[in-house]
């Protein structure tokens, strides 16, 4: 099952065992990099999914479009967590908000990795990957 639009982002699992691909069809589909067979889509964004990233013990994907970002486990398809643009604390200054998102893998004694949220209004905010919490 290929994806219906371009793919805009790829991530590797660290163990190597699967490929995350992020599309224009508002999709993250999970690859076996061995046979290239889809073993899963995620869906439920709005819009182009911007990127993807796998966490550091591989089990959940991270994904992002300009409004909100999901937190996947990837094996069963669900949507552990979400934070939305509007959760996220605005800057007077800047009244247009889009967002870009990053993941880091090393966030110690918390749960192996943290959410690292840009936006077009020159914040930085970091977030716990489950509960959205700042």
């Amino acid at each position: 099952a290929e994806h219906d639009g371009i793919i805009v982002s790829l991530a590797w699992a660290p163990d190597d065992g699967a490929v995350a691909s992020a599309s224009a069809d508002h999709t993250v589909r999970i690859w076996d990099p061995r046979t290239g067979q889809a073993l899963r889509t995620l869906e439920g964004h709005d819009g182009i999914v911007l990127s993807c990233q796998f966490s550091l013990p591989g089990d959940h994907v991270l994904s992002n479009d300009e409004k909100v970002l999901k937190v996947w486990e990837w094996a069963s398809g669900a949507c552990v967590s979400r934070i939305d643009i509007n959760d996220v604390k605005p800057c007077p200054e800047a009244p247009v908000r889009k967002l870009t998102w990053t993941m880091s893998s090393y966030c110690p004694g918390v749960c192996g990795f943290f959410i690292v949220g840009v936006a077009n209004d020159k914040t930085v905010n970091i977030y716990h990957p489950f509960t959205g919490k700042e």
